[in-house]
């Protein structure tokens, strides 16, 4: 279908409605990539040929060059917030697909695009407090932690994500609200620790702190870096630093405190509790991996093929660090050994006569 040449104000409106879809997916967890491909792709469909995209990590600017000796007409969009909503950004690429492969006109994807910009999330924020807690009482049995622990581990991570809530409602900035979320999951362990409770206090920090992890920002800035998106991987690779920065300088503050109170610091490296087993750590890895996708709003038909990958990818890695699993040696004449024989020994050849 050929589409005439739209004029000045055309062109900036179809730029707008490129850039707004190129912000739902950058503020949502999308890649540089995506975000140009998708915001080239719909101003094509849309009329415009010949577009450049430049997406850095805060902003979109695209341009439409309309003639070699005409000025082009470029706009700009600034990306002030970044929460993760893939199911933003799935109906965004669903929109993207029908009006590529012209199913739908220009003017119903932009009323689309309307609708899912005005949209609200879909669970409701207590059910992302869940999910939160959820994920940091997995990560509690995973990592060995008994019942009552797990039970402090849900607990703290329901304050310390209402707590961060509130702070980045206020605009904080994400290093402080990192800070005070790390603290307060540190002073729940210090106070487990005063009150000489049989547990392992440096689960209920490891488990407290998991919500605060920038892993969807790591990911983006490895995938920007395979890409050849360098400046914008740069920028998340940094945004990683300072993040993870805020939760060590929360935890050394508490620590710092307490160890003035003389408070006896202590760290086991003995597993403990009762949920240990295989059925509770796969039901656990299981849950981790839902609770994970459906903190990040993904969609609902999502969260048990998420919980389905995380089960799975625990089910190998325990396959491997089982003492009995085997590995492969070098070639020259050894065979395979097992992980309590780390050294392979040379096969024992026989000559022919």
């Amino acid at each position: 279908m050929h589409l005439a040449e739209p004029d000045e104000r055309e062109a900036y409106r179809i730029l707008d409605f490129a850039l707004r879809t190129g912000e739902i997916l950058l503020s949502g967890g999308a890649g540089a990539v995506d975000v140009t491909a998708t915001t080239i792709a719909l101003a094509q469909a849309c009329g415009l040929r010949s577009v450049v995209s430049e997406v850095t990590f805060t902003s979109i600017t695209l341009s439409y060059v309309r003639a070699p000796d005409v000025a082009p007409v470029t706009s700009v969009r600034l990306v002030q917030q970044r929460t993760p909503d893939y199911t933003r950004v799935t109906e965004i690429h669903n929109l993207v697909d029908d009006l590529v492969e012209q199913r739908i006109t220009p003017a119903t994807a932009m009323a689309r695009l309307d609708e899912v910009a005005h949209r609200r999330h879909p669970y409701p924020r207590w059910v992302v407090t869940a999910f939160r807690a959820l994920l940091a009482a997995a990560v509690a049995g995973l990592l060995g932690a008994g019942v009552l622990v797990t039970g402090i581990a849900f607990a703290t991570t329901v304050v310390v994500d209402r707590a961060t809530g509130a702070l980045s409602a206020r605009r904080l900035p994400d290093f402080y609200a990192n800070a005070v979320g790390a603290a307060i999951a540190t002073t729940v362990a210090v106070a487990v620790m005063v009150a000489d409770l049989d547990v392992r206090p440096s689960l209920i920090v490891a488990s407290g702190i998991v919500l605060l992890l920038p892993g969807v920002t790591l990911v983006g800035s490895v995938q920007d870096a395979i890409s050849g998106f360098l400046l914008t991987a740069s920028a998340r690779a940094f945004e990683v630093f300072v993040l993870t920065a805020g939760i060590i300088s929360g935890v050394a503050a508490v620590l710092s405190v307490a160890d003035r109170f003389g408070v006896a610091l202590t760290v086991t490296t003995q597993p403990a509790g009762q949920l240990g087993d295989v059925p509770v750590q796969a039901l656990a890895a299981t849950v981790a991996a839902a609770a994970a996708a459906g903190a990040s709003y993904a969609p609902r038909r999502a969260l048990p093929i998420a919980g389905l990958a995380g089960l799975l990818a625990w089910g190998r890695s325990e396959h491997s660090a089982r003492p009995g699993s085997t590995r492969r040696c070098p070639p020259e004449g050894r065979r395979c050994c097992s992980a309590r024989a780390p050294t392979c020994s040379p096969t024992t050849r026989r000559r022919r006569r």
